[in-house]
This record gives C-alpha cells, sequence and structure tokens, in this order.
C-alpha cells in the first residue's frame, strides 16, 4: 500500500470498520442472519447488467478502499464488473452520477459515504429504472434496499473515552466534516455528550475533502497557537483518523505531549501512531468485510425479488474495536494485513 506524507494534501492510504469476531481483513463475510446468494448471476446478456456500479465520495481514503475492496470480491464472484466514479467529496457530483449512472441500467449502484438525503433525485432515476441501491455510511431511505457502515455510534466509546480522560473539563480541537454521513452522526454524538460537561470546550474546524490530513495539522499548529501547555486538559478528535493523524505532525513540530488525540476506523497510519506512542486512541472498522456484506445483500434482493417475495430494507450494523496503546501490539498480531 502507498504510504502518504502528513504533509499532502492529495495522497491518501486505506482504513478499515471490523467485528470483533472477524480475525483479519478479506475473510469471510459478516455473519448477519441473512443467507449468501453469491450464486444469484446476473440474468441479462447486457454489458451493463454486469456492472456493480459504485459512487464514492472519495474512493482513496482507506476505510472507503476497503469496502470497494471487499465489494469486488464478492462482484467478481457473481461475474460482475466493477465501476468506480469519485464524486471527489462532493455530493451534488454524486447526486449527478447517479442520475447518469441510471442511464445506464447497471445490475446494482452503490453509495459510498453520500447521505442519501443529498442522493434524493439520483436514488429516484435508480428506483424508476429498476435498479436496486445499496449505502455504505450514508443512510436508508426510500429506494435503498441496504445499508451497512453505520459508523456513527463509533462515536459514542471514543467520544466517552475522551472525556473520561481529560476528567470532564478542558478544551477539544475537533475536526469534522458535516457533507459526510457518518462524520455528520459521529459529530452529532460528540457534541451532545460534550454539552453535558459546561468546563468542556470545544473548538470545530471542517476539513476539506481531499486535503484532510494537511488541514489537520495546519488546523492543529494554529489551535496549539492559543492553548499553550500548562492550561489543559486538551484532546484532539477526529470524525475519522486521518485528520488526527495529520495534527500528529503539529503537535511533533512543536514538542507538544500533553494534549490527547482519537480519531476512528482504524486506518493503518492511526495505528502505527499508537504503537509510536504519537496518538491516543482509535475504533477499528472492517470495511472489507461491509463492502462483501453489501453485495451479498444485493444478490439477496435480487433472489428474493425474482421468487416473487417481498423485501424489506436490510441495515446491518458491526461492532468496533476500540484500539489503544494498550492492547495495540495484540490487536495488530491477531489481526494480519491492518497495517496494509
Amino acid at each position: 500500500m502507498k504510504r502518504k506524507s502528513v504533509k499532502s494534501r492529495g495522497a491518501l492510504t486505506a482504513m478499515a470498520l471490523v467485528m470483533s469476531l472477524t480475525a483479519g481483513i478479506g475473510v469471510a463475510p459478516i455473519a448477519t442472519g441473512i443467507a449468501s446468494a453469491s450464486n444469484q448471476k446476473p440474468n441479462s446478456s447486457s454489458s451493463s447488467s454486469k456492472v456493480l456500479q459504485i459512487i464514492s465520495l472519495s474512493p482513496v481514503e482507506s476505510t472507503n478502499t476497503r469496502v470497494i475492496d471487499g465489494a469486488t470480491t464478492v462482484a467478481k464472484a457473481l461475474g460482475l464488473t466493477v465501476s468506480v466514479l469519485n464524486a471527489n467529496g462532493s455530493d451534488t457530483t454524486a447526486n449527478a452520477m447517479f442520475e447518469a449512472s441510471a442511464l445506464k441500467k447497471p445490475w446494482a449502484i452503490i453509495d459510498e459515504v453520500v447521505p442519501t438525503s443529498a442522493l434524493v433525485t439520483g436514488i429516484r432515476a435508480a428506483k424508476a429504472a429498476g435498479i436496486p441501491v445499496a449505502t455504505w455510511g450514508g443512510g436508508t431511505g426510500p429506494g435503498v434496499v441496504a445499508e451497512d457502515g453505520d459508523g456513527g455510534p463509533f462515536a459514542t466509546p471514543i467520544t466517552e473515552a475522551m472525556l473520561k480522560a481529560m476528567d470532564y473539563k478542558g478544551s477539544i480541537l475537533e475536526f469534522a466534516y458535516d457533507a459526510g454521513g457518518v462524520c455528520y452522526a459521529r459529530d452529532v454524538i460528540m457534541q451532545n455528550l460534550a454539552k453535558k460537561y459546561p468546563a468542556i470546550k470545544v473548538t470545530k474546524e471542517t476539513v476539506p475533502i481531499p486535503g484532510y490530513v494537511a488541514a489537520g495539522d495546519e488546523d492543529a499548529t494554529a489551535w496549539l497557537a492559543s492553548h499553550p501547555v500548562g492550561h489543559g486538559p486538551y484532546a484532539i478528535w477526529g470524525c475519522w483518523d486521518d485528520p488526527t493523524v495529520g495534527a500528529t505532525a503539529a503537535l511533533k513540530a512543536e514538542h507538544r505531549t500533553d494534549v490527547l488525540t482519537y480519531g476512528m476506523d482504524g486506518d493503518p497510519d492511526a495505528l502505527e501512531a499508537i504503537q509510536q506512542h504519537q496518538m491516543t486512541e482509535t475504533i477499528w472498522e472492517n470495511g472489507y468485510a461491509e463492502g462483501q456484506e453489501l453485495v451479498h445483500l444485493l444478490s439477496q434482493y435480487y433472489a428474493t425479488t425474482k421468487a416473487g417475495k417481498a423485501w424489506s430494507t436490510q441495515v446491518v450494523n458491526v461492532p468496533g474495536i476500540i484500539v489503544n496503546q494498550q492492547n495495540v501490539k495484540a490487536f495488530v498480531k491477531s489481526h494480519t494485513g491492518v497495517l496494509g
């Protein structure tokens, strides 16, 4: 895997979300109680009907990459070709891509991260064309047959651990990205938890996509200037790992060891930073297995509706694994491949 520099606005890495039953990346699909239907081959001979279209907010961001990899593994077993479109951080672009993709009548469309509330016309076009839509981290809604990757709840254990470590007082630098469904949900959880404690002050910074690693570095540098040593407790909280990893570069440059650092998703860079005692905690998510499960759910949708049976929207939520400086060595050893 190509590594990124924390100073780069364009070079990105690969992240992940995992359930505690999975011993590694790229193993069996998540157990959901829904039978796998990998023998359900596409029926039409049309080339477009054999395409799984994935529309991603940022396909080179690491958890998103692993979702695509997992989905591709199952799609190939189904005889499908995977096409990935990059919305480059724009939900407006993603919506237009949905509408254009619907005209080509692919086997199915997977939305990656873009909130379904921002894809109303695109999903409506897909539904009108008879194309099932699944979302990873985008939420459910009309026209969506399956959803997983709702990483919003991951914010609860991370934020609670952070607040406890701060003794429920001090200042927090938050890295947010409200245009992404998962980040927005995590922000709401963090803000609501922090509001319970009047002695906690949160400074919210919205980072760009692309460019979030460098933004984490730059925003942290500015924030540190107004938060000197001896006036903490201090913490930096990211709605995903990469901005926080960027912030660790600022901490190192400023020789600051008094700031706790938290992220989510289990980015390989974050796990390495935890191993090096440069980051406090993350929560690992197995995007690869979730990508697999989305395609299994889409295949099951076809099998069910072809049999003339009703289909209800399937929602799969998978618990993450907290990784910190106390358990990171054991975690990396037992989960082969998490460092890329």
